[in-house]
């Protein structure tokens, strides 16, 4: 289409005599570079207009229909430039979050974007739906691609789903606890258990533990019943009413005087929010958690497999990526929690492990009977009666080179990652990559303290 286009001009500019150079320069400036005239669009447009006004001034007695005919026709010319030119839509990948989560979520979609590729970013939208618990069982049954949920809507009827875990009391120690359990063999399993709902599990979102700090140091969970505890959510609220405390509802900037002034006994507080920390006088904070706020990263297999691979592969990688920096930024943030509650004079304590088993058995004794049994399989788990069976140390060679066959869809990516699809051909590749092994793997934390 072009080259009809700068013919009909060319003979144009016969018949009238017009300087060719002028013209013909514009016409080049834009059949050249379309991506480049698409980003420099008013500098292009400036330069048609003013070259044709200018060789219409050097042809006197030019017929005013021949210069309308000019103008059309670079006028065509420029429009089909513009339509290739325009860039590519990519998905718009609707997302639901649970209100529980909303900010946490909203940080996590900024972090995922930053980390994706800057042409993919250019391309990708992500449509958020905020939602409250109580409709996010209906909503999961319309058109949504990802989804932020707690991990309440995690657990299946798989004996070793980690969900399970993060809803108990005194669990966890710390976070480096709750994330050595989300990268175990029964973290990951928790994730893939997402499959039963027709789900995939992408990634584990952190939220920080609960901890308790007031006056009046508690010897055993027994300790906290009947006392006035300061919350800021209504799922803190539900298991403390689990354990026997009066959960009061206290925006975190009042706290504080509410614990002075007496009208609560204690406050929860979350290790990942320092807005919340509060350091009382004499005071004490609980070691050991009473909950991990745990949400999971989830896509919906009947919408997410109609994205394109090359934006669903990248948006995966990007989510773990950005997990990783969360789960980094809780452990510091924890870290200085501590550090400051004791240069605050705040006693550190903790619950005998017979007192907190008790407790946890207590609360699973008191769940719906037909999760009892995930409850209690996940606990066995993580305190277990004897020694786990003994990790096998990788063996092999340090370098090497892997042949492989596919037919899978060769998506033409220029990173390897992306490059094959998970779409079948009737076409088999064949390649060879050379690979390097990490001489020694970095150690994992137990998955609960000594």
């Amino acid at each position: 289409m072009y080259c009809c286009w700068a013919s009909a001009l060319e003979r144009a500019l016969d018949a009238w005599e017009l300087p060719r150079v002028c013209l013909g320069t514009s016409l080049v400036i834009l059949l050249r570079d379309a991506e480049a005239m698409w980003k420099n669009l008013d500098n292009c447009l400036f330069r048609l207009v003013t070259t044709l006004s200018f060789a219409v001034r050097l042809t006197p007695g030019a017929r005013p229909g021949a210069c309308i005919v000019n103008c059309l026709l670079a006028a065509q010319v420029l429009g089909v430039a513009i339509v290739h030119a325009q860039p590519v839509q990519g998905p718009t990948v609707t997302v639901l979050i649970e209100t529980s989560f909303q900010g946490r979520a909203t940080r996590f979609l900024e972090e995922l974007r930053s980390a994706l590729a800057p042409q993919i970013q250019e391309t990708v939208r992500f449509d958020t739906r905020v939602a409250p618990t109580s409709m996010i069982s209906k909503l999961l049954q319309e058109k949504w691609d990802m989804a932020i949920l707690s991990s309440t809507f995690a657990l299946t009827d798989a004996q070793t789903s980690a969900a399970a875990a993060f809803e108990m009391p005194f669990i966890f120690a710390s976070m480096r606890n709750v994330i050595a359990l989300q990268q175990s063999p029964v973290g990951r399993a928790g994730l893939s258990a997402m499959s039963q709902k027709g789900m995939t599990g992408l990634v584990y979102l952190n939220g920080g533990v609960t901890r308790v700090t007031g006056r009046g140091e508690p010897k055993s969970p027994d300790d906290l019943k009947g006392k006035k505890v300061a919350v800021s959510s209504p799922a803190q609220m539900e298991i403390l009413q689990t354990m026997g405390a009066v959960p009061l509802t206290v925006e975190p900037v009042q706290a504080p005087e509410a614990l002075r002034s007496g009208a609560v006994d204690s406050v929860l507080i979350n290790s990942g929010n320092p807005d919340s920390w509060v350091f009382p006088e004499r005071g004490f904070l609980l070691a050991d958690s009473v909950k991990a706020q745990v949400a999971l990263v989830v896509t919906h297999d009947a919408s997410w497999d109609r994205i394109p691979f090359v934006y669903r592969a990248r948006i995966g990688d990007a989510a773990i990526a950005a997990s990783q920096r969360f789960d980094q930024a809780l452990i510091e943030a924890e870290g200085s929690l501590l550090s400051r509650a004791r240069s605050s004079g705040v006693s550190l304590i903790n619950f005998r492990p017979d007192d907190t088993s008790r407790a946890t058995r207590q609360w699973i004794n008191e769940q719906p009977e037909a999760l009892r049994d995930t409850y209690f399989s996940v606990y066995k788990y993580l305190n277990p009666s004897g020694p786990r069976d003994p990790v096998i140390p990788r063996r092999g060679g340090q370098v090497g080179k892997l042949y492989f066959a596919t037919t899978r869809d060769d998506t033409g990516d220029s990173n390897f990652l992306y490059r094959f699809g998970d779409s079948r051909t009737g076409i088999v590749k064949c390649g060879q990559i050379e690979f390097l092994w990490p001489i020694r793997a970095a150690p994992q934390p137990p998955l609960l303290d000594p």
